[in-house]
């Protein structure tokens, strides 16, 4: 059990440190600074190195509310926290200088904290990674001046997006850190960026469990559906 809030974040980055090293990959902490922001780690690997920010997601308003006795009831937007861990993270993986590879790590630990109501990993299943990556499903219509057809257009990636060809293109991946066992270095479920400068490479979380997934193509046109391709 973790006893405070303020802990879960201690514990995100050593459990992120433990899942590498029983990979075989070469955990080094990088050193803050006072002039920027930096990532948390640069990893290095048999084939190739990148750089990782590890997050835990905290605890919600409304939830605190509750556990103080405050609120009975409460709702959540899919991928709102999602998105708010993306922009959170991205000044300091774009601290970058070797242009490697990044990922922001997820590793949610809330349902190991007294009384925590919601089931682990709520927030962090495929509908919340792909919205808070890419914005809701949008279908459009139109039609000519002088005509009585009405086109669709869709689907695509649409509103409240996060990561788009021009925006946020050196985060390459999403990675969720899921652990059964608070003391269980766990197994990584990676989500893909296509739009990313450096692609996250699918020889890197590769263990047994480890699951990597992309964004499903209609032709040339990407689907905001996961599909795992390693």
């Amino acid at each position: 059990m973790i006893s405070s809030p303020k802990k879960l974040q201690e514990k995100a980055e050593v459990l992120f440190a433990d899942a590498c090293s029983e990979r075989g990959y070469k955990v080094n902490k990088i050193a803050e600074r006072n002039d920027s922001k930096t990532p948390d780690f640069l990893v290095q690997t048999q084939k190739i190195d990148f750089i990782a920010e590890v997050k835990s997601s905290g605890i919600e308003i409304q939830v605190q509310e509750h556990l103080n006795g405050k609120e009975e009831a409460f709702t959540f937007k899919p991928g709102k926290l999602v998105r708010s861990l993306l922009k959170h993270s991205s000044k300091q993986l774009a601290v970058n200088p070797n242009n490697l590879p990044s990922a922001l790590v997820i590793c949610d630990l809330r349902h190991y904290l007294p009384d925590y109501p919601l089931r682990p990993w709520f927030h962090f299943g495929p509908d919340h990674i792909s919205a808070g990556m890419f914005g809701e499903t949008v279908f459009g219509f139109a039609r000519e001046k002088n005509q009585d057809d009405w086109k669709s257009s869709g689907p695509r990636l649409g509103g409240n997006r996060t990561l788009r060809p021009s925006e946020k293109v050196h985060i390459s991946a999403l990675a969720l850190l899921l652990c059964n066992e608070i003391n269980s270095p766990g197994v990584f479920f990676v989500y893909h960026n296509p739009f990313a400068n450096h692609l996250f490479p699918t020889d890197v979380f590769n263990a047994q469990n480890d699951r990597h997934f992309r964004l499903r193509a209609d032709g040339n046109v990407l689907l905001n559906e996961w599909e795992q391709f390693h």
